[in-house]
């Protein structure tokens, strides 16, 4: 089980590090099939559904359950997002690697049997729009982290049922307050105070964006330990 921990990189290690022991948990964009792999090797769910888009991904993952003879533990769906895993309870959800938009999207359509699952997501982008995808969706985010990766700053975002109001701010920089402590948070917090000071310095106190963007500083300056 170590063996298999060490083949996945900073930012998978991260993000299976939030999967907890249930009945069965959906890998949607499967991809390389490492997760589900994990998935199971570690007893974290009798059953895994793993999806992708992508025939020849999806074929990679069979391809490597039916190595480690887990097949039998796993259904394989070719589909866009949790289509065609309809009928399936599902449990908790893991979806890494997509964009903000593909991943809230995919929430919005969520299947109503999986509609109380657990969430272990990792947008690429828009990360925003997931957190006010998941507010709408009275999901509460309960960890919101960065790591730092093959020279690229991720997000993990774990969210489970329950309201929450989240505040401008929340949004912007991270909806928990305790994930900000971590060096790779604080890290992408300079990049990032850096990047908006310099686009406020070139632009004119009169230009329109100007207001926002000073109240965005102000919020990234907040969140610093």
């Amino acid at each position: 089980m170590n063996n298999l921990y060490k083949k996945l990189d900073i930012r998978l290690s991260a993000l299976v590090r939030h999967l907890i022991p249930c009945d069965t948990t959906a890998d949607v964009g499967c991809d390389h099939g490492l997760v589900s792999l994990y998935i199971l090797k570690a007893n974290l769910s009798k059953n895994v559904v793993c999806i992708d888009i992508s025939p020849k991904c999806l074929q990679k993952t069979q391809n490597l359950l039916q190595k480690a003879k887990l097949q039998e533990n796993a259904t394989f769906i070719q589909g866009d997002g949790l289509a065609g895993a309809e009928d399936i309870p599902i449990n908790q959800i893991v979806i890494a690697g997509m964009g903000g938009i593909n991943i809230s999207n995919i929430l919005n359509a969520m299947p109503k049997l999986s509609q109380d699952a657990r969430l272990v997501l990792q947008p690429m982008n828009n990360i925003t729009l997931v957190r006010k995808t998941l507010n709408s969706l009275n999901k509460t985010i309960i960890r919101d982290e960065i790591v730092f990766d093959k020279n690229k700053y991720y997000h993990i975002i774990v969210a489970q049922n329950g309201k929450q109001k989240l505040t401008k701010q929340q949004i912007r920089c991270g909806a928990v307050t305790e994930d900000y402590r971590s060096a790779d948070y604080q890290r992408w917090l300079e990049l990032k105070v850096k990047k908006v000071q310099a686009i406020i310095n070139a632009i004119s106190k009169d230009n329109e964006k100007y207001p926002e963007l000073n109240e965005y500083l102000n919020d990234l300056n907040k969140c610093k330990f």
